[in-house]
């Protein structure tokens, strides 16, 4: 069909390649599904999660800002320049936007102690 209306056109494509955004919380916290273990995240300056857990692991890789996250017992402030911080499954952890943040969260998979055959 002209301008791509079927099924298999280009606005089909772009409906399958869209960012999902889901906004979670009050106070502005943004969460854009990029792919299904890739999510950019937003987090306004001053934002704070308490602390909680997830059933998959993470890696968190700040963009722009500032964010402090706790775990463990010990702090760590992460920034653009900063390693990435990898959270295991089941980790208790809090954050604190110290800056409007952006940053993208891979989830990870728990690795099982099984072989595949």
């Amino acid at each position: 069909m002209p301008g791509g209306v079927g099924r298999s056109g280009p606005r089909a494509a772009a409906a399958r390649n869209a960012v999902r955004v889901h906004r979670l919380a009050a106070h502005g916290r943004k969460v854009f599904g990029l792919a299904p273990d890739l999510l950019l995240v937003f987090k306004p300056r001053g934002h704070a999660e308490e602390s909680h857990v997830h059933p998959h692991g993470q890696v968190l890789r700040v963009l722009r800002g500032r964010l402090r996250v706790e775990s463990g017992g010990r702090g760590r402030h992460l920034g653009p320049a900063s390693s990435p911080m990898r959270l295991r499954a089941g980790t208790p952890h809090s954050t604190r936007a110290l800056a409007d943040t952006w940053l993208a969260v891979e989830r990870t998979r728990a690795r099982s102690s099984r072989r595949s055959p």
